[in-house]
């Protein structure tokens, strides 16, 4: 994930993707809290975030099964890595 941000913050985003698909949603959360604290810090007041609906009630599964995906993902098409010559990789079969 450190690869893949710091290419997304120079603007590298398929370089970013392939190192881990979450980089670019991850860049854009963290610059709308940034945006958002600034703009509390210069109003003094406070701004709150509010999930309505499905999404609201059921954000921590979806947060989890996104990134249980973007996990899945890594570990099936990634090669780069030396994750196939461990024991897990070798126990998965993953060569």
């Amino acid at each position: 994930m450190t690869r893949a941000v710091a290419l997304c913050l120079r603007g590298d985003l398929v370089g970013a993707t392939f190192y881990h698909p979450l980089a670019i949603p991850l860049v854009l959360v963290a610059l709308l809290f940034v945006m958002k604290w600034v703009t509390e810090f210069t109003l003094a007041c406070r701004i709150d975030l509010v999930l309505h609906g499905w999404l609201g009630r059921y954000r921590v599964y979806v947060a989890g099964v996104i990134v249980v995906a973007a996990w899945v993902y890594l570990l099936t098409y990634r090669r780069e890595d030396d994750f196939a010559q461990t024991w897990l990789g070798n126990l998965l079969g993953v060569h």
